[in-house]
């Protein structure tokens, strides 16, 4: 008796994503295989080249330039079923392919932006806060946190910015910070043109952390 004949799962799947020339990921862990087919969508192509993925039926994000849609009868990520999943929202989706894309065993990891833009509303999504947190020390910054692990803003130095137009800054214990937002997942200190500031939030919590902290903070703005 031979094996000779006989695919494996991830062999199989890698396949079938490459014949809709997409991009497979997979891992294979102790107990499951967790796989996805990323398909590159072209705007104004609704069709994507007869392979029928497409924003309207897929979650799609940006990535180096790229657009990105997964392919959902090559997926078995059960929160990246657009139907499936719209009581809960996309974060989850997300969550999960950032993580396939960065433990794949099976296939080759695919590095992926942080943080994710989705297509084609282009909401910034923070899907590894530990990688944002780290980075943003390493730039000589302060996290500062509020209520949950997806609540964060980074704070560099000032002197890091060519520009601090739109930008939100405060002074930490006498030193000029500003937000950084690709590092950021706090939704009241956003830009001050996309709809997503609201001052008196913001100041509160940042107030609050410095109480927490022990940080003086003033001048925010």
């Amino acid at each position: 008796m031979t094996n000779a004949g006989l695919i494996n799962p991830s062999e199989r799947y890698a396949k079938l994503c490459k014949d809709k020339s997409g991009i497979p990921i997979s891992r294979l862990g102790e107990d499951d295989f967790t796989y996805v087919c990323l398909i590159k969508y072209s705007e104004g192509k609704e069709s994507n080249d007869s392979n029928g993925v497409n924003p309207s039926n897929s979650y799609c994000f940006h990535n180096d330039g790229d657009i990105l849609c997964i392919d959902n009868e090559l997926s078995n990520i059960e929160t990246c079923g657009k139907e499936e999943s719209k009581y809960i929202g996309p974060l989850s989706c997300y969550l999960s392919i950032y993580n396939l894309a960065s433990t794949a065993n099976k296939t080759s990891r695919l590095s992926l932006n942080r943080p994710l833009v989705s297509y084609p509303d282009n909401v910034k999504y923070a899907v590894s806060p530990r990688e944002d947190q780290g980075d943003c020390v390493k730039k000589g910054g302060i996290v500062v946190y509020d209520k949950s692990i997806f609540q964060y803003m980074c704070m560099i130095p000032i002197e890091s910015f060519k520009s601090i137009e739109n930008t939100h800054c405060a002074t930490l214990n006498g030193k000029r910070y500003c937000v950084d937002e690709d590092l950021t997942h706090f939704n009241f200190c956003g830009n001050k043109e996309d709809g997503t500031f609201n001052e008196g939030l913001c100041k509160t919590a940042l107030n609050r952390f410095g109480l927490y902290k022990n940080i003086t903070v003033e001048d925010i703005e």
